[in-house]
């Protein structure tokens, strides 16, 4: 904005004009305005303050104006403030108080560059001349400050690399920003950016014993530039110790040992680390040692010794890991000891169980080797789902399970085997199985691939394990149409359901591909995507002509049947006039 002085000759009313034109020489109305010329007023004195000479893009700037008379405060006189600078103006007004002082307020504008505003203060009060004052306010443009951490989720005590890319408001990196770096308001180091506006530092993460998240805050600082920030946020994971023990022998008999096997790890790497160990039986057994430190990779062997006992026994034997940094894991494992009494076998026809196919578990039971007839036996599997099974053993000692179970999950199953009598000690036997998911055999029809809008296309949906069917799976037909809605149905005892998929009327003319999803509890889903499809024909107006032309031959037919009845009509035929003659 441009000021221009002039000084006028005598007292009078002169009438002012402004045009302007631009870069491109396109020129603008004429503005005109009055100044009244007097010399008996004397001029007020105008003194402009401003908060800031310099400021940030958006922010306050605070402009104090001053009016006096011959050193004395003026008040009440009505003060114009004006700031202006390209694609940038404020018109405020106000009086002054009794000290001749006033405030104004404005907001710096949002600017791309550099930008000098001009702020202009007229005081004015009837019995004096006007007076004014000005002054300039230099507006900073911002940095924009984009922060990206190399991985977002890293683990107590890793280092993960941190980017940090400076631009202007045209997008543009900025060189040579030096960089505060702030993490949870803790200064942790600085930096400066290159040609290219990046720069890079490493965050290290803390020992946490829980899950944290931790702010970073970079704040961009160069001159003649607004101060920029960015923040990021990284997640920082306890390393929790995982505790793997298992005996070498599950079932030991009394005055016998078994070897304990202990690894403690992170993740998947081995992790030395201190063990302690404890038993809830510590009057009947004895942990050697029961405490020490793993090995490189990890490892720790114990030796549990079963005291002299009388009864059967099983013993729980916990373990913690300590390590600096990291949090404790604990985990526990079992023992069974037994007097040497009942001794038991099993033997299995296939490791493998899957759903609905049986295997069979044929278990033996003796005593100093010779069979033991009607001891019952209890066969276990450690998930939630299965019932134990009891049976009793013959004259040679023996008992057979058919067992048929329902697996959850792919997984890898113990199956214990208990024999107790009266009088004896029962014997344990336990085996680990593997436990697979069984497979559906799925087939799709349709009933009609040509369906109008108000009716039901049906989907027709077969599910079989082999050459059984199966009742009550989870059948979803997800049509492709987005105005169609799937539908759930379940198989029937055939195997077998229908599912219609209703076609709102309306509905526009397409092809629909049906997907099909089958579900059954202790089987692998099946999804058979696109299997079928069907298609949506217009609605068809009622055919009248069709109509008239079956209608009108029956009419006719009908008039033709009632006339030769009321003999109207005679009808004869060549054999009635051979008979009469």
């Amino acid at each position: 904005m441009s000021i221009f002085s002039y000084t006028y000759g005598s007292n009078g009313s002169y009438n002012v004009g402004l045009q302007v034109m631009d870069d491109f020489g396109d020129v603008s109305n004429v503005t005109t305005s009055t100044v009244r010329v007097v010399s008996d007023l004397s001029p007020l004195t105008v003194s402009i303050s401003l908060s800031n000479h310099t400021v940030d893009y958006n922010s306050l700037v605070i402009a104090t104006i001053y009016v006096s008379f011959n050193g004395t405060p003026v008040e009440s006189a009505s003060v114009n403030l004006l700031a202006a600078a390209k694609g940038f103006y404020a018109n405020l007004t106000d009086s002054t108080d009794s000290t001749g002082h006033c405030t104004l307020t404005f907001t710096a504008p949002n600017v791309s560059d550099v930008t000098h505003i001009r702020v202009m203060a007229r005081a004015s009060k009837e019995g004096y001349a006007d007076g004014s004052d000005h002054g300039y306010v230099m507006v900073l443009p911002p940095l924009n400050v984009k922060i990206t951490a190399e991985n977002a989720v890293v683990y107590s005590e890793e280092t993960v690399r941190v980017a940090v890319n400076v631009t202007d408001t045209y997008m543009k990196p900025v060189a040579n920003v030096s960089l505060h770096v702030l993490v949870d308001n803790q200064t942790v180091g600085e930096g400066v950016t290159d040609t290219s506006g990046t720069a890079f530092f490493n965050f290290t993460a803390p020992v946490v014993y829980n899950l944290s998240t931790f702010t970073v805050c970079v704040e961009a600082f160069k001159e003649l530039y607004a101060r920029g920030s960015g923040t990021c946020q990284i997640e920082v994971h306890p390393r929790i110790l995982s505790v793997n023990i298992y005996p070498e022998l599950s079932e030991i008999m009394s005055e016998e040992s078994t070897k304990l096997f202990i690894r403690v790890q992170w993740i998947d790497y081995p992790t030395p680390a201190q063990v302690y160990l404890t038993s809830n039986a510590s009057d009947y057994v004895i942990l050697s040692p029961d405490f020490d430190m793993t090995d490189l990779n990890g490892m720790l062997e114990v030796i549990l010794t079963a005291r002299q006992i009388t009864a059967n026994m099983t013993v729980m034997v916990n373990v913690t890991a300590v390590k600096e940094g990291y949090v404790s894991g604990k985990n526990w494992t079992y023992v069974h000891i037994r007097p040497k009494i009942l001794t038991v076998h099993v033997d299995v026809n296939r490791e493998l169980l899957v759903t609905d196919e049986e295997v069979t578990v044929s278990v033996h039971v003796e005593c100093e080797g010779v069979p033991v007839e009607n001891a019952s036996v209890t066969l276990s599997l450690n998930f939630p789902a299965f019932l134990p099974l009891t049976a009793f053993t013959n004259a040679e000692g023996n008992a057979t399970f058919a067992l048929n179970v329902v697996v959850p999950y792919d997984m890898v199953v113990n199956m214990t085997v208990k024999a107790q009598k009266e009088g004896y000690v029962e014997g344990y036997y336990t085996l680990m199985l593997k436990a697979r998911l069984a497979n559906l055999t799925v087939n799709v029809d349709i009933f009609n691939n040509v369906v109008k809008p108000g009716e039901h296309a049906k989907i027709y949906v077969y599910v079989g394990r082999g050459n059984r069917p199966l009742e009550n799976a989870s059948v979803t037909v997800i049509p492709s149409h987005g105005s169609l809605t799937s539908v759930r149905a379940y198989t029937n005892n055939a195997g077998y359901c229908e599912v219609p998929i209703y076609i709102p009327v309306g509905t526009e003319p397409s092809y629909v591909y049906v997907t099909v999803n089958v579900t059954k509890y202790g089987y692998n889903s099946v999804e058979k995507p696109n299997c079928v499809y069907f298609q949506i024909v217009p609605e068809t107006t009622f055919p009248w002509f069709i109509l008239l032309l079956v209608l009108i031959p029956v009419a006719l037919l009908v008039v033709f049947v009632v006339l030769v009845k009321l003999g109207v009509i005679v009808v004869s035929f060549g054999e009635e006039e051979k008979e009469s003659e």
